[in-house]
């Protein structure tokens, strides 16, 4: 069932192209008529999704909160977001920063 599942979902762009280059174009210039159309694949989508014992899953197109976003970004926009994110480090009594920690010999 679930690879029937992925396969859905994994085809879903192909199976409803014109769809969704009409509701792209359409998004704009007539909202009634895109969310007939949304609707209409929403639930057809839905229903193929449902197996012999599920009679229909519920889908949603918005992301979920928290979920990631990826994008290429240059090394300097990566240099500005990470300034201030810090690694942890094990100290070393050995290290000049380390010396007054106390040296812990092996069990």
């Amino acid at each position: 069932m679930i690879s029937d599942w992925l396969s859905h979902i994994a085809s879903f762009t192909i199976n409803y192209k014109k769809e969704l280059d009409e509701l792209v174009v359409i998004k704009d210039i007539n909202r009634e008529k895109w969310s007939e159309l949304y609707t209409r694949v929403r639930t057809e989508f839905s229903s193929s999704l449902a197996g012999k014992d599920i009679k229909e899953i519920e889908t949603s197109p918005w992301s979920n909160p928290g979920s990631l976003e990826i994008q290429a970004i240059s090394e300097g926009e990566y240099k500005k977001e990470s300034k201030d994110i810090y690694y942890g480090v094990k100290m070393s009594p050995f290290h000049p920063c380390g010396a007054d920690l106390p040296l812990v010999t092996g069990h």
